[in-house]
């Protein structure tokens, strides 16, 4: 899935209710590496933003979730 597709499914799911957000959620390599592209990617067009890891498993921080990538065994 896409960063954009991510943001779309988490703003449905959790964006526009009144329920809390998760504090991390588990995705699979390829939303992973969307994610951290875009993020690098915006990093590089705003100079003045930095890359989050979450402080729990240093996963990437995306829309203030914690994206945790578990590979398969």
């Amino acid at each position: 899935m896409t960063a954009q597709q991510l943001r779309d499914k988490l703003n449905r799911e959790f964006g526009f209710i009144d329920r809390p957000w998760p504090r991390s959620i588990e995705v699979d390599a390829d939303t992973y590496a969307n994610c951290c592209q875009a993020i690098f990617d915006y990093v590089n067009e705003n100079l003045n933003k930095q890359v989050s890891l979450g402080v729990e498993n240093n996963g990437l921080i995306f829309k203030n979730i914690e994206l945790i990538y578990r590979p398969k065994l």
